[in-house]
């Protein structure tokens, strides 16, 4: 059988992901040599990407409206760094409760139009 390669890229930049890899057969039995491996023994997925992702740094958040109420859409603007709007979600929790200790619903996306790495649009209002 040949060496494996890459089949697809990781499925992370960072924090870890998998990819797929796979090897060939290059010469078939004959003459009473080992047998094959299987299709499925051809292939294998593997962790890769496995370093830390870059923390975000949030420098300057507004509204839109500036001034919001409760039951009516608004969006989350936040101006920083190393964001990722497919991965990252706002949750705005009450001042009188702990961060990480409050039961929420998945908060909202940052993957509005406009989101990039420095600056993302978050909610759907």
């Amino acid at each position: 059988v040949s060496d494996w390669w890459a089949v697809t890229e990781c499925t992370v930049a960072c924090g870890g992901g998998t990819l797929t890899m796979r090897r060939s057969i290059t010469v078939q039995p004959a003459g009473g040599g080992a047998q094959c491996p299987s299709t499925t023994e051809l292939y294998k997925t593997v962790e890769c990407n496995t370093d830390a992702c870059a923390l975000a740094y949030v420098d300057l958040v507004w509204t839109k409206p500036s001034t919001i109420y409760a039951n009516e859409p608004f969006r989350v603007h936040i101006e920083g760094s190393n964001f990722d709007p497919d991965a990252d979600r706002m949750l705005l929790i009450s001042s009188e409760d702990d961060c990480g200790s409050t039961t929420h619903f998945g908060g909202a996306a940052c993957s509005q139009d406009g989101s990039y790495e420095d600056y993302v649009i978050c909610g759907d209002g």
